[in-house]
């Protein structure tokens, strides 16, 4: 019943914030190329609408030129690979230990440049870059306790992330192909794509014997299970083989692209994923199942640092389970409100949930007409939706986004939906992507707010926004999750003040279902990582509070044990952005507009929650005394 969204935006952004995973994100329309001797690989930097100071504009060149010589990828999802950037087009990001350090390294030198600054002569907005920046680049520089150890995902492989699952997905839906040139680059990520895995066996390997972090072994088995599954599809049917079989032959290539990617799929990738499995499996013999970061040595301090990296707060674990245990207080009471409204007061709350949940009405057939069912109506909300945005918005996106089924290799250990950011200059639009798999689906009640969280007017709202607007390149490509998470769960909310469950009431459970979840992953996060709870403990709290069945609720604590503190942005993004929203509602009165609030939030892109506020109070101020 829960919406399910579940796994952080994909693209640029997981690539670019303080919870740097090693996948690629964000951009704008506007380019301007110039070269950096810097990089190897050619940088574009933005057209700005005033200039900056010249020591802080080197220093944006430098970072901007830095972050593209990492992160071919990218590139390619900017939509910039081409004429100065053209060389990264046929190369992935390095994954090593030592590619990750250095990576480090070179971020806590950009932070402490930034922390230097004398900002007292620069603009409100170019101080709240310096700010925002300086705070992303210490988090993606960890702590120096952990050397290549990413706040964001500690484990290098899990069932939630992984070059098995990024690079493929990359390959499929950003690598596009006009010419032969663009083939061969494909093939050329292909055997990259090989080399990636091994780096990420031997970065599991590594950090498991040399410093301590290991995953449980419950998280283990299910990645090699994936791992598997991705492993034994017959070598032309497998997706990024017929990805480029089908590119190529669109485009009137030679049919020799698609033998020689088959060929080097069976050759090559195939090793390394056997390579990854035969690891993953000796490792879990042993790994035991203790769930949270106690796990590993100095694991409180990583999730502290995660926990603010991810929440942009220096809020206590303590003061998030509080705030979560009221709201799921409040919550309970909203769904036995609304359930009592249509007639169905007999009974237990958790048995009536599970009740609707098991309603054959109420789900999508396991089938591939169902699924196309389910992506036709989350193609008709996207739309309906578009046309809702004037009421509460004065600047909306225009870039466009498309619904698309996540791959079934990965479907299983999948999150519910994600979204994935368009290019840069519009011509390639955003996606999201829903798990459609047998057991994963939405229910009808539930994709409602699965969409308008994914996509508009949540992550794609903000994303598009941002990119499209006139921030430097290098604060685009910024992701904070309590922004962009907490965004897109109030997105949720204002959906349902814009009426859209007014003929749909069981939507609206959807609605309070999905806000329900957040707030038990205050607890359950927390509990996790810095209460001691067990698996299982934590697995039956969810039970308990969200209605859900063991199965899912398995899945959701499995997520949490991976991405410490992850889980925690959503509901504590949405409500600094309530709290925002009443203190100008109530400073205002009748001269607040909620256009223009929300495009105040969305204005400045994705920045820490302690701006947000202050940026609003400023507001207000403004209006107050005009």
């Amino acid at each position: 019943m829960p919406q399910r969204d579940d796994r952080m935006m994909k693209g640029s952004a997981d690539r670019c914030g303080p919870l740097a995973s090693s996948q690629g994100q964000f951009g704008r329309r506007s380019f301007v190329a110039a070269s950096l001797a810097a990089s190897a690989v050619g940088t574009v930097l933005p057209a700005r609408a005033a200039p900056r100071a010249a020591p802080l504009d080197q220093l944006y060149a430098e970072m901007e030129a830095a972050y593209l010589r990492r992160s071919p990828e990218h590139a390619t999802s900017l939509g910039i690979d081409h004429g100065a950037n053209a060389a990264a087009r046929g190369l992935l990001d390095q994954r090593s230990h030592s590619a990750i350090v250095d990576e480090q390294r070179e971020q806590a030198g950009f932070a402490a440049r930034l922390k230097a600054l004398d900002t007292a002569a620069l603009s409100e907005d170019d101080r709240q870059d310096v700010e925002a920046l300086a705070f992303d680049r210490a988090a993606k520089a960890g702590i120096a306790e952990f050397p290549g150890i990413r706040l964001a995902e500690p484990y290098a492989v899990t069932q939630r992330n992984g070059a098995y699952q990024d690079i493929p997905q990359f390959l499929v839906d950003q690598h596009e192909v006009s010419g032969s040139a663009d083939a061969e680059a494909y093939l050329a990520r292909m055997a990259a794509f090989a080399d990636i895995l091994d780096q990420e066996t031997e970065r599991v390997r590594g950090d498991a014997a040399e410093r301590g972090v290991l995953a449980p072994d419950f998280t283990l088995r299910l990645a090699a299970r994936q791992l598997r599954l991705l492993r034994d599809q017959p070598a032309d049917r497998a997706d990024i083989v017929a990805n480029l079989a089908k590119k190529a032959k669109a485009k009137g290539l030679s049919a020799e692209f698609a033998a020689k990617v088959e060929t080097l799929y069976a050759s090559a990738i195939v090793p390394a994923l056997d390579r990854q499995i035969t690891e993953l499996d000796r490792l879990a013999a042993t790994a035991g199942s203790t769930a949270g970061l106690s796990r590993v040595p100095g694991g409180e301090r990583l999730y502290a640092a995660a926990l603010r990296a991810q929440t942009t707060t220096d809020r206590d674990p303590a003061e998030m389970a509080e705030m979560g245990q009221e709201l799921l207080a409040s919550l309970h009471g909203q769904i036995e409100a609304l359930l009592h409204q249509q007639g169905m007061s007999k009974g237990k709350l958790s048995d009536r949930i599970a009740a609707l949940r098991a309603d054959p009405a109420q789900s999508y057939p396991a089938t591939e007409a169902g699924a196309a069912e389910a992506l036709a109506d989350a193609t008709r909300m996207i739309k309906e939706m578009r046309a809702r945005l004037p009421s509460m918005f004065g600047t909306l996106p225009r870039n466009e986004v498309v619904v698309r089924r996540i791959p079934p290799a990965t479907e299983q250990g999948a999150a519910g939906g994600f979204y994935d950011l368009g290019s840069i200059d519009g011509t390639r639009p955003g996606t999201f992507y829903i798990n459609l798999a047998p057991g994963r689906q939405p229910e009808r009640f539930g994709l409602p707010t699965l969409v308008y969280h994914e996509a508009i007017p949540g992550h794609h709202m903000h994303a598009s926004i941002q990119q499209e607007s006139n921030l430097p390149l290098i604060r685009k490509t910024l992701w904070f999750g309590a922004f962009n998470e907490g965004w897109a769960h109030y997105a949720e909310q204002i959906a349902d003040e814009m009426g859209v469950y007014e003929a749909n009431p069981l939507g609206r459970l959807g609605y309070l279902s999905g806000a329900l979840f957040r707030a038990m992953r205050l607890v359950v996060d927390t509990g996790l990582h810095a209460g001691g709870w067990s698996r299982d403990e934590a697995i039956a709290f969810v039970v308990e509070k969200t209605f859900v069945d063991k199965a899912e609720a398995t899945s959701e604590v499995d997520r949490y044990c991976v991405l410490p503190g992850q889980a925690c942005s959503y509901m504590l993004g949405r409500e600094t952005i309530n709290a925002a929203r009443r203190r100008a509602r109530s400073a205002l009165g009748d001269r607040f507009d909620i256009r223009v609030f929300h495009d105040l939030i969305l204005g400045r892109g994705s920045i820490p929650m302690y701006q947000l506020s202050a940026n609003v109070d400023r507001w207000i101020t403004k209006q107050t005394r005009s």
